[in-house]
């Protein structure tokens, strides 16, 4: 009698841990579908993304994406040592994704390469005298105007460069 009552209770044990397995997996798989519609979805239609960054938004997300969780419903983004981020706009308030996201890419040390261009030229992306109306021109070309060229050009906010 006693051991059918020990196999009866592995029996049932046994049952129950296996059902409790199985909805164990179909949460985590709920979940990841989640957090796939919900995180995938705020980097496919991110407008931060569309304006700021060169790169493929599935390739922002494959880097990105495991600084955001799904979190009562709602996005919540942490920083590389795992403190949320909050916003800069709302102080108090968690960061939305495009400001979360906007705040992981300046702390991340290649932003450089994923960051699309300011349209200035160079280095350092400092506008040129071109860019900003300023006139130069070379010495060797001011010193061979006659004097009503010179004072004309002078007039017109000619800088003289070598």
């Amino acid at each position: 009698m006693r051991d059918r009552l020990t196999r009866f209770k592995a029996e049932i044990t046994k049952n129950f841990q296996q059902q409790l397995d199985e909805e164990k997996q179909r949460s985590q798989m709920l979940e990841k579908q989640l957090y796939d519609s919900m995180i995938g979805g705020s980097f496919a239609g991110s407008k931060y993304i569309a304006d700021k960054i060169a790169i493929p938004a599935d390739l922002l997300q494959a880097r990105f994406g495991q600084a955001f969780k799904v979190e009562e419903g709602r996005i919540v983004a942490y920083d590389a040592s795992g403190n949320k981020i909050y916003s800069r706009a709302k102080p108090g308030e968690l960061a939305q994704f495009d400001e979360a996201l906007e705040f992981l890419v300046e702390n991340y040390p290649q932003k450089d390469y994923i960051l699309k261009a300011s349209g200035n030229n160079g280095g350092g992306s400092r506008p040129t005298q071109h860019d900003i109306g300023q006139k130069t021109m070379k010495r060797s070309a001011f010193d061979a105007l006659d004097v009503a060229g010179k004072q004309n050009a002078l007039k017109d906010g000619i800088t003289i460069v070598d």
